[in-house]
C-alpha cells in the first residue's frame, strides 16, 4: 500500500458518551426501575468526597445502591474477589465503575466474576471475554485511561508479578460519564501520571500497524487537546476549561487505541510496573521518549504529522527532521508535567532486566502493532534505556 492509499479497516464502539460539566445529574436515567448497582470505587477517590456527590445523586433518585471502595491501584485478583462477594452480599445489579482505569478495570472485572462465575485467570492467556455481562457504566474521576470507551481491563496477579491484559465485547461499559467538576482539584502529580498515560494511548495508536483513517482522526485530536492544555491542569486543577479538554482527550485516546491498539511503550511499561511498583502513567511516560526514537526509521512520515496536534511548526524540514522535532517538543511537554526520564528519577537505583520481563514484553499483543519490528535483544536495550 503507497503512502497516499486509505488504510482498509473496522471501527467498533458502543458505548453511549455523556460528556459535559455536570453529566453526573444523568446517571439515574441510565439505570433501571429496581436496579441496585453497586459503586466500585478506591479510597482516594471516596476521601476526596467524590464518591458522596455519586451516592448522593442516586439517594436523591430514590435509588438503592451500595458502595465498595477498597479498590488499591493496579487491582489484584483478591480484590476483585472480595468485591464479588460483597456484590452478592448486597444482591447488586448494575456496576458503575468510579475513578481512575484501576477502579475501571475491577469493575469489569467483577461484572465478569459475578456474570460467568468464573475465576478472572480463565481470561489471562488471550481468551476474549464473550458471555453477556451485568451492565457496566463508567464515570472517570482522571483524564488518563480512556477505560469508559474500552473493552480492556488490566488485572494484576500479585503471586506471578504480572499485569493480566484482558480483552472482549463484554467489557465495554453501556455508559460513559464525562463529567470534568469531578476532576476539579485534581493532586497535580494524578494529572501528570494520567495525562501521561493519555498522551501515550493516542501517539501508539497513531502509529500502530492498525491505524485507520477513523483512529488516526481520534488519536490526532487527543494529542491536539492533551498537549494544549496538560500544562494548564498540572498547575492548576481548577481550570474547569482545560479539565473538559483533558477529559476529551483521554476519552478520544481510548476510543482510537480501542480499536488501533498500541505499541511497545505499553509493553514494556507492564512488566516494570509489576516488579516494580511503578505508577502505569509515569513508567509510559519515561519509555516514550526511548521508543519513538527507536521507530522513528520506519514512521518518520507519520510521526512528522503529529507536528500540526502539538503546534510546532516544521516548514519546509523533511519528514526525519519534522519527526525528530515531535519527539522532542513531546521531551519538553512531558518534562514540564514533571515526568521523570528514568527510574533513578524515582529512587529506583536497583533495576535489573530479566527474563520474565522479556518474556512478557516479547509476547504481548502491542509489541506486535509497534510499528518497527524488535527482537529480545532491542527489547532488553528498550528497558535498559530508562536505568
Amino acid at each position: 500500500m503507497n503512502m497516499n492509499s486509505v488504510a482498509f479497516g473496522s471501527f467498533h464502539n458502543p458505548v453511549k458518551l455523556i460528556f459535559r460539566p455536570g453529566a453526573l445529574s444523568e446517571l439515574p436515567g441510565e439505570l433501571q426501575p429496581g436496579d441496585v448497582p453497586l459503586v466500585v470505587t478506591d479510597p482516594g477517590v471516596e476521601k476526596a468526597g467524590i464518591a458522596d456527590r455519586v451516592c448522593r445523586t442516586l439517594e436523591e433518585a430514590g435509588i438503592r445502591f451500595a458502595l465498595f471502595s477498597k479498590v488499591e491501584s493496579d487491582p489484584p485478583i483478591e480484590t476483585v474477589e472480595a468485591a464479588a462477594a460483597f456484590y452478592r452480599d448486597n444482591g447488586c445489579g448494575p456496576i458503575i465503575g468510579l475513578g481512575g482505569g484501576s477502579s475501571m478495570d475491577a469493575a469489569k472485572a467483577l461484572a465478569v466474576v459475578v456474570s460467568t462465575g468464573e475465576d478472572i485467570r480463565a481470561y489471562r492467556h488471550g481468551r476474549p471475554v464473550e458471555a453477556p455481562v451485568v451492565p457496566l457504566l463508567a464515570i472517570p474521576t482522571t483524564a488518563g485511561t480512556g477505560s469508559e470507551v474500552t473493552g480492556v481491563m488490566v488485572i494484576s496477579d500479585l503471586q506471578e508479578k504480572v499485569k493480566m491484559v484482558m480483552r472482549g465485547p463484554s467489557l465495554f461499559p453501556k455508559t460513559g460519564i464525562l463529567d470534568a467538576t469531578l476532576l476539579e482539584g485534581i493532586p497535580s502529580r494524578v494529572a501528570a501520571a494520567t495525562g501521561s498515560d493519555a498522551f501515550v494511548h493516542a501517539i501508539e495508536a497513531f502509529l500502530s500497524r492498525k491505524a485507520t483513517p477513523v483512529t488516526d482522526a481520534l488519536a490526532f485530536e487527543a494529542v491536539r487537546l492533551l498537549a494544549s492544555h496538560a500544562r494548564r491542569v498540572v498547575a492548576d486543577g481548577h481550570d474547569m476549561d482545560a479539565l473538559h479538554a483533558m477529559l476529551m482527550g483521554s476519552c478520544m485516546a481510548g476510543l482510537a487505541f480501542s480499536n488501533a491498539g498500541l505499541g511497545l511503550v505499553h509493553a514494556l511499561a507492564h512488566p516494570v510496573g509489576s516488579f516494580y511498583h511503578v505508577p502505569h502513567g509515569i513508567c509510559c511516560g519515561m519509555f516514550l521518549q526511548p521508543v519513538l526514537r527507536y521507530n522513528l526509521p520506519v514512521c518518520p512520515e507519520k510521526l512528522a504529522r503529529l507536528a500540526g496536534a502539538l503546534g510546532v511548526d516544521v516548514g519546509r524540514e523533511n519528514a526525519v527532521s519534522g519527526a525528530k522535532r515531535v519527539v522532542e517538543n513531546l521531551a519538553e511537554i512531558f518534562g514540564d508535567i514533571g515526568i521523570p526520564r528514568n527510574l533513578p528519577g524515582l529512587g529506583i537505583s536497583d533495576f535489573r532486566v530479566n527474563d520474565a520481563m522479556l518474556d512478557d514484553a516479547m509476547g504481548a499483543a502491542p509489541t506486535r502493532l509497534n510499528p518497527r519490528t524488535s527482537t529480545r535483544e532491542d527489547i532488553k536495550a528498550l528497558f535498559e534505556s530508562v536505568r
